[in-house]
């Protein structure tokens, strides 16, 4: 049998429902994006990094920068250092342009 995957993106429903978290681990070394090629409106460049996610799929995560500041304070600011590290991460219902979604942050391991 084969499973297709409708979308290689972290979604915040590979984590579960609101509130619930997991472990993921980082691939690669993660790339930049530039903002006029990211898939919504930015002033910023985007971030994209390969995770695999407790059941073993492997996801791109497009790490927000709350999430980015997190991991930079766990593990340093050059991405090749979280090679092979993991992080958890939650899923949380904010508001995002006028419209509560669910959205993937990173959390503080202490």
């Amino acid at each position: 049998m084969v499973e297709l995957e409708l979308s290689n993106y972290l979604k915040p429903d590979d984590i579960g429902g609101p509130d619930e978290t997991m472990e993921l681990e980082f691939l690669d070394e993660g790339k930049i994006i530039p903002k006029e090629e990211l898939p919504y409106k930015s002033d910023k460049d985007g971030f994209e990094i390969a995770v695999e996610l407790a059941d073993g799929k492997k996801k791109t995560w497009t790490m927000n920068r709350t999430s980015q500041a997190i991991v930079i304070k766990m593990f340093g600011k050059q991405t090749t250092d979280w090679v092979g590290k993991k992080v958890r991460v939650i899923h949380t219902k904010e508001m995002v342009n006028k419209e509560m979604k669910g959205v993937v942050y990173a959390q503080k391991v202490e």
